[in-house]
């Protein structure tokens, strides 16, 4: 197309696209992440809208439209309609084994919630206590918090694993559980919507991936040592693609609390216990990790969670002539937010907790055809 304008062939190409496709299909070239070539240009002839709770079940025999396989990664659960709407006041959320991908061939529009929170774990585990040592918390985005020591080292946190791109999606990891003391929080789940249109998050819309509290270690015996506490969950991925995306409500993927460390038994008496972490906040502040047993020698407390960034240690747990209180759990890091557009994409979301990376949505032969 010569003498042809870079943006009025774009358009020209999109018209002519649009000219050819059937009804329900969208002329907008998106390639959306983790789906099939050409996903974006087969039609759907049903609406769904979601006016009540709904809990999605990507089980075999449950609402999958089709399953799609992705390398190293938990399945996808694909549910295709031509528009979706989640209203005010529903609130959408998962079970089963796979990942939820909600896809709308024409337009989506989320007043409502999306809340993936401990849905499914697919991350690796994070470290495991000694017998008085915190748990660490799970890795995602950024890297759980390491568990605090009692007279046993607490434990190293892993790597984050996965992309930025979230290409293959994951989930959040659950935290570490200490030794012989309290279990890890859930990890947070994750989800992908698309519109192959636009994509409108609303002023009081909200999409959750936040991952658990760690359970609390128990405090030792008469003159028997406390135990440590369980690492925070990390915060899931949320993967929100569209040709126009339109970003206002809420979008969060925080990491829990750690558990608290037991404190340890005295000469003629027992220790308490420390109390759990707190699940991931609805906000830009970390969970608060649960305070260690306060009984002499004192238990470590559990670190916050991650929001905007990495989760926070545990602390040590206090050692006596008689025994040695458990070490506090690492708290979760934080999760993965993607938001993709082609034509156009605003974020005014708030809050949204960790800060979100962007791409590009467009289908790269169209683009490299044309642009």
């Amino acid at each position: 197309m010569p003498n042809v304008p870079t943006r009025r062939r774009r358009v020209l190409a999109l018209a002519i696209a649009a000219a050819c496709l059937p009804a329900g299909a969208w002329a907008a070239a998106i390639a959306p992440s983790n789906l099939p070539a050409g996903f974006c240009s087969v039609p759907q002839t049903v609406d769904l809208v979601v006016s009540t709770n709904r809990q999605f079940n990507t089980a075999d025999g449950g609402d999958c439209s089709e399953v799609v396989t992705q390398p190293g990664a938990l399945d996808l659960c694909v549910v295709r309609q031509r528009a979706i709407t989640i209203a005010s006041g529903a609130t959408v959320s998962v079970t089963g084994p796979r990942l939820l991908v909600l896809t709308a061939s024409t337009n989506f529009t989320l007043q409502g919630t999306v809340d993936v929170s401990a849905a499914v774990n697919g991350g690796p585990a994070a470290g495991i206590g000694g017998a008085t040592g915190g748990a660490s918390g799970g890795s995602n985005g950024t890297s759980g918090g390491d568990g605090g020591s009692g007279s046993t080292s607490g434990a190293s946190a892993p790597n984050p694993p996965g992309n930025a791109a979230l290409r293959p999606l994951i989930t959040g990891s659950r935290g570490g559980v200490s030794g012989s003391g309290g279990a890890g929080g859930s990890g947070g789940g994750a989800v992908q919507l698309v519109a192959c249109g636009s994509f409108l998050l609303d002023t009081n819309a909200t999409v959750r991936a936040n991952g658990l509290g760690g359970l609390p270690g128990a405090g030792g015996a008469q003159q028997d040592n406390g135990r440590g506490g369980g690492g925070g969950g990390s915060g899931g991925s949320i993967l929100i693609e569209g040709d126009t995306v339109d970003l206002v409500g809420r979008l969060v993927a925080n990491g829990g609390g750690g558990g608290g460390g037991g404190s340890g038994g005295g000469f003629a008496s027992s220790g308490n216990n420390g109390s759990p972490g707190s699940a991931g906040t609805n906000t830009t502040s970390g969970a608060t990790g649960g305070p260690g047993g306060t009984t002499t020698p004192n238990g470590g407390n559990g670190g916050s969670g991650g929001s905007l960034g990495a989760g926070s240690g545990g602390t040590n747990g206090s050692v006596s002539a008689f025994s040695a209180a458990g070490g506090g759990g690492g708290g979760g890091g934080s999760g993965r937010i993607r938001i993709n557009g082609c034509t156009a994409l605003v974020n005014n979301a708030t809050p949204i907790s960790p800060l979100a990376t962007t791409g590009s949505s467009c289908d790269t032969l169209l683009a490299n055809g044309f642009e």
